[in-house]
């Protein structure tokens, strides 16, 4: 099922509201990892007393059941919100020995709460509440850990969200215009999850130590991908993933040979544009640009089917727009690099969470050759300040300013990639490469899908376009003008087309802003 995109957020009190599929994809993955969820295992919606308890926690447990692939039976996973003593009492006369339960809640605080008159104000001790309902209910406490994502959303949107949990005051507030017109507006979702189960001999843990131990288990990565917990091996789905690391790989597009076949291409493309003889290492600026309105096998990668498939998961849409495709390549023994930055700094693009970075390695893509490194979990601070950056050698321009304080070594992963391999990660992902230090060139192709709906952060000069790479777009409401698909190489047409593209684009970032 389809989640909600940019003008489509969806809110009610529980595990059921998401702002966007990335924020829903997360609370999924967190709940993943509490209940340290195992292929085959059914999840369960408490049948606490309390009103709407239930349905505050079942399309979370119908959506990991269903990853899991669990069809019912003994209650060995059971998540519920804000449960009472008695509430948890009877739940425990329903669980299996060694079953697991994950109580939510949500720990507002007053600076999370955009344009809101009465916000939920949380304190240590109601955390402390609801663990000890627990301990008085007879379970024993693993885990208390309260987690964070950066959500955006539209005034409008927000003042329904506040209207709906404060009828009173929300619908005042309904009626209030955005003095700065529509924008979106950010705030931080935090979640508490108090994990526990059945009694075992060991001791039970207090609050303090386990608050230290709640620091977010790292995901096994394997070549098949993410995996949870010990036992039956459950592989975290691509866009949980992306919700919770930042980023996936690797993604097999191509066959080796298939990657070669579009590394020739582009050599030939350097050679037209350039000369005889010429690389596509040896392309500059805008020769790099949007080669899928140029030729018709590049029009078609961009279209291929596993990509466009992982970007409608990651997105949570079938209808998606290829904004921007740029050749990224790194000659043998280049010094050139990228300084650590997030995409989302120059792209005008609202909300973040509606845009999906995909490359597609075109020859091997090892760390020593210039490979991309991630900062795991970077996506969740939000947008962080970035400067500009004179360094000749540095391909973006500009950098992360606060690079060296959210640097983890532990938390840094370099995504080696074979030919044809691709990695996707989130428009906050804080991510870098270095220089190629090897005697081989590093080829690939950076592309940025986006949702049909995704809107524009500030006015521009030019109303910018498109390709539309899968399901439905109609221009007259959308942000972008539609690109026309290249029927021939090197076309009139196309490198009209190409031209127009590029020279919207050119007026819009090498001007001030309006």
């Amino acid at each position: 099922m389809e989640s909600p995109g940019a003008g489509n957020p969806v809110w009610a009190p529980g595990l059921g509201n998401f702002i966007s599929a990335g924020h829903w994809h997360w609370q999924l993955a967190e709940l993943a990892q509490a209940l340290e969820l195992r292929r085959g295992d059914h999840v369960a919606a408490a049948p606490v007393a309390a009103a709407g308890a239930v349905d505050a926690v079942r399309p979370a447990a119908q959506a990991l059941s269903s990853a899991a692939g669990g069809d019912g039976g003994a209650w060995a996973k059971t998540i519920c919100w804000e449960p009472s003593v008695g509430q948890l009492r009877q739940l425990r006369q329903r669980m299996a020995n060694g079953g697991r339960v994950v109580a939510a809640a949500r720990p507002w605080r007053a600076v999370d709460w955009p344009a809101a008159s009465r916000p939920v104000r949380w304190s240590p001790q109601s955390e402390e509440r609801l663990c000890k309902n627990f301990l008085d209910a007879g379970f024993e406490l693993l885990q208390v850990r309260v987690c964070c994502y950066p959500c955006e959303i539209t005034w409008t949107a927000w003042l329904n969200v506040l209207e709906k949990l404060f009828p009173e005051h929300g619908r005042q507030r309904s009626t209030m215009a955005d003095p700065e017109g529509e924008r979106y507006l950010h705030f931080d979702d935090r979640l508490l999850l108090v994990t526990a189960q059945l009694p075992n001999p060991a001791p039970l843990a207090t609050l303090a130590t386990l608050r230290c131990c709640a620091k977010r288990r790292r995901l096994c990565q394997t070549s098949s991908g993410p995996t949870l917990g010990a036992g039956k091996e459950f592989r975290l789905p691509l866009g949980w993933h992306l919700a919770l690391e930042g980023f996936w790989a690797p993604l097999l597009v191509l066959q080796p040979w298939e990657a070669q076949e579009v590394l020739e291409q582009l050599d030939a493309h350097a050679q037209q544009v350039i000369g005889s003889g010429a690389k596509v290492e040896d392309l500059q600026g805008e020769q790099r640009f949007k080669v899928h309105l140029l030729y018709p096998w590049a029009a078609r990668l961009v279209r291929h089917p596993v990509l466009v498939s992982a970007v409608q998961k990651a997105l949570g849409t079938q209808d998606v727009l290829l904004w921007f495709s740029e050749v990224n390549a790194k000659a043998p023994m280049s010094k050139c690099h990228a300084a650590p930055h997030q995409d989302g700094i120059f792209a005008s693009l609202w909300p973040n969470d509606a845009v999906c970075s995909v490359f597609v390695a075109l020859t091997d893509a090892t760390a020593e050759m210039g490979g991309l490194f991630f900062q795991r979990g970077s996506h969740l601070r939000g947008q962080l300040p970035h400067i500009v950056d004179g360094e000749a050698q540095n391909l973006i321009g500009f950098k992360c300013e606060e690079a060296n304080q959210v640097f983890d070594s532990d938390e840094a992963v370099p995504v080696e990639l074979k030919a044809g391999e691709a990695s996707l990660h989130t428009f906050r992902t804080l991510h870098w490469s270095g220089p190629n230090l090897t005697s081989t060139r590093r080829v690939g192709l950076a592309l940025r899908y986006v949702r049909a709906d995704v809107a524009r952060s500030r006015p521009l000069r030019r109303r910018e376009s498109a390709t539309v790479a899968a399901g439905r777009y109609d221009a007259r409401r959308g942000a972008f003008d539609v690109e026309m698909e290249p029927r021939r190489a090197l076309g009139e047409e196309e490198v009209k087309c190409h031209q127009e593209a590029l020279a919207r684009e050119r007026e819009n970032y090498c001007a001030d802003e309006v």
